[in-house]
């Protein structure tokens, strides 16, 4: 059973209070994204270089909203888990569509190249779009920022 659940921002949340119902799961967001929770929802906010419950580290990207995270996750080397920034289509990482994006675009691609500078999965499959990219995920997105560099 999920013991913790962090959405990558506010607009994710979605059926995380599911699983706090069912499961008694720990929810997290954000500090900056907690005035999105009225209906009492329990949930805890963390900011970004922290790490909330889980063992993950909390890094920002914020270019869907401003509270928006990367999880990086300790495993194999460093493993990233980024929501909805970098997307595959018809076999090409793409920045998700303007028309999804809260702020510009550069602000989308100075957040995704900020957090794969962070990021030590050269040496693990990355998995930075859906469906996840098995292998060579990590090569595949820092080509892609390299070229979308503003």
């Amino acid at each position: 059973m999920p013991a913790h659940a962090s959405p990558t921002n506010r607009l994710h949340y979605r059926h995380s209070g599911r699983f706090a119902a069912r499961l008694g799961t720990r929810v997290g967001c954000h500090k900056d994204g907690l005035h999105e929770f009225t209906a009492g929802e329990k949930i805890s906010g963390y900011t970004h270089a922290s790490e909330p419950p889980g063992g993950v580290l909390a890094l920002r990207i914020g270019a869907l909203c401003p509270e928006e995270t990367a999880f990086r996750l300790p495993l194999h080397g460093g493993v990233m888990s980024m929501g909805n920034t970098v997307v595959r289509q018809r076999g090409k990482l793409s920045f998700v569509p303007d028309a999804y994006m809260a702020t510009a675009r550069r602000r989308s691609s100075a957040g995704c190249a900020r957090l794969f500078s962070w990021s030590t999965c050269a040496t693990a499959n990355s998995t930075a779009c859906w469906p996840p990219m098995a292998h060579r995920g990590s090569a595949a997105l820092g080509a892609f920022l390299r070229e979308a560099e503003p």
